[in-house]
């Protein structure tokens, strides 16, 4: 019987994305797409989505750990930058007794001024390790969404109609679907691999509580189901065609 803390443990593993499964993920659709179409665009394609699981799994766990020299060299000109606000406020109470009134505010306003730019400072500088890693990301995920519309332009030319041009002398062999049940088998590879690209993005959104990230996952998703809805339209129609031209044959034979 399991304990209470075995049970939720195991619950925890499904409450996040687990790279390594992604990972294996690509790997079988490669595979897949190798073995139906080892000589089409689409499994080199297959092939760098691959590659691109391993490269993001690796930058989103390096998102998630803390950059040490970014956060030595923030401390460092924050304790700079405190003691020179303490510095100009020690002087503004040894020159209290010195100066007249209208100085002496105008040494305050200027201690205010500072303070105000040494706050902006301290935002800015402890923002900086985000920045970078939002940046990291960001350039990843453009890597997605180009990938995104390269498997769109690979299915976007294939049709039924060019597969009936095909002529069965034909010496060379075909490099993508030579039927329409290969077409529909390519197209659901496309879909896959679409589908693998809002996984990948979303490796960044779990490992980087970031807005732009996060809005910049969310377009990726958006734009990989607006793919694929595309895709199984088209494969909807193919089979529609198919549907008819056998319904076609039947009543042919009928008649005969």
């Amino acid at each position: 019987m399991e304990t209470p803390t075995k049970t939720a443990r195991r619950s925890l593993a499904y409450r996040s994305l687990d790279a390594a499964r992604i990972i294996d993920t690509a790997v079988a659709v490669r595979g897949r797409i190798q073995e139906k179409f080892p000589r089409a665009g689409l499994c080199k394609i297959a092939s760098e989505v691959e590659l691109v699981a391993l490269e993001s799994a690796e930058r989103a766990a390096s998102c998630a750990k803390p950059q040490w020299q970014i956060r030595v060299v923030a401390v460092a000109l924050t304790l700079v930058g405190v003691a020179g606000v303490l510095m100009l406020v020690t002087h503004l109470r040894f020159n209290f007794s010195n100066e007249g009134v209208s100085q002496l505010l105008q040494d305050i306003y200027n201690i205010l001024n500072d303070m105000i730019l040494f706050g902006v400072g301290l935002v800015f500088l402890w923002s900086w390790e985000g920045r970078i890693k939002r940046g990291r990301a960001l350039r990843a995920l453009h890597e997605l969404r180009s990938l995104a519309h390269i498997v769109d332009m690979h299915q976007f030319t294939k049709d039924p109609e060019s597969l009936l041009k095909l002529k069965p002398e034909e010496t060379v062999q075909p490099k993508g679907p030579v039927n329409q049940e290969e077409l529909i088998r390519y197209l659901v590879f496309c879909t896959d691999l679409l589908g693998l690209f809002g996984k990948i993005s979303a490796l960044y959104a779990q490992e980087l509580l970031d807005g732009i990230v996060l809005a910049s996952v969310t377009e990726i998703e958006e734009l990989s189901t607006s793919l694929s809805q595309k895709i199984w339209q088209k494969i909807a129609i193919i089979e529609r065609r198919e549907e008819r031209g056998e319904a076609g044959k039947g009543r042919t034979a009928l008649a005969g």
